[in-house]
């Protein structure tokens, strides 16, 4: 895999938190991957990522630091840069 397919979220509502989706990557029972600085870790059903969460700006400060968080774990000799999309693409669809 040359880079990561991940979309920039927030939750609706409340505290704004911002939240990574991983649409290539299938966390079993329709659910995809995701990323946030509380939890870390987890997964989202895409009816969930439709109607709870909204887009998010790469370029805020919030996002930014949680993208620059998730590309330095790992050994820096196994990290694959992150390609940032603006919504779940068409063949995600297949993976819930």
């Amino acid at each position: 895999m040359k880079n990561i397919p991940v979309i920039c979220r927030r939750y609706r509502g409340g505290a704004h938190e911002a939240l990574l989706i991983f649409p290539w990557d299938d966390a079993g029972g329709g659910l995809w991957s995701c990323y946030q600085h509380t939890g870390q870790h987890g997964a989202i059903a895409r009816d969930y990522y439709r109607t709870q969460t909204v887009p998010a700006n790469p370029a805020d400060p919030d996002m930014a630091a949680l993208l620059r968080e998730y590309d330095q774990l790992g050994a820096a000799s196994d990290r694959i840069p992150l390609r940032v999309l603006k919504r779940a693409p068409a063949w995600s669809a297949r993976h819930v």
